[in-house]
């Protein structure tokens, strides 16, 4: 199997499953994963990270980013997170950043998910898709911590000091548009107004 041959194992997935065809889509992923774990290490690893790129960072199958509970297909957690997880335990950009954004609705692995998108953050080769990214995660953060207004706050004073310390270190790098710092801004200013 080459990674030609895996994509169109998944492109036929996603044919399958946005037409209703679940249970037959299932059965071509669980074949695809089968024949990808026959292959040597090296071989797997070439095809997932190919695949991992263009799952993330080209969209290339954004379909399979929800499917149905909001985590990818289950016959292809294993062997993404075998693959993954150990690249994250080394630090590697932009595996941290794929990981998050392939297990953060997963309920075993979410934990670990947002573990790794703070060590991307942290990491000196962090790039500006890691910074825009922690940048909309703490914009989601901080909307929900303020949906309770005027009852209360859902956010400590601790997570709003980290999220403000994350945000103006990446609006600084250049990286987030004025439209999205100015919600930032507006949410920012509303916390403190009621911290």
């Amino acid at each position: 199997m080459q990674y030609l041959d895996f994509s169109k194992y998944i492109t036929e997935y996603g044919e399958l499953f946005s037409s209703g065809l679940k249970k037959q889509a299932n059965v071509l992923l669980d074949k695809a994963v089968k024949e990808l774990n026959a292959l040597s290490e090296d071989a797997r690893n070439q095809i997932l990270s190919k695949f991992t790129s263009d799952l993330v960072d080209n969209h290339s199958f954004d379909f399979l980013l929800n499917c149905g509970n909001g985590c990818i297909p289950f016959a292809l957690q294993e062997p993404l997170h075998n693959y993954l997880f150990p690249r994250c335990e080394q630090l590697i950009i932009p595996d941290l950043r794929y990981y998050f954004i392939i297990f953060k609705n997963d309920k075993y692995r979410a934990e670990k998910a947002y573990s790794f998108l703070d060590d991307a953050f942290e990491s000196k080769n962090a790039d500006t898709k890691t910074y825009q990214l922690v940048f909309e995660k703490n914009i989601r953060s901080l909307q929900f911590g303020v949906h309770e207004l005027p009852t209360g706050l859902l956010v400590s004073k601790e997570e709003f000091t980290e999220i403000v310390r994350q945000c103006e270190r990446i609006i600084k790098n250049g990286c987030i548009t004025d439209d999205r710092i100015q919600i930032y801004e507006e949410l920012k200013t509303l916390v403190e107004e009621n911290l």
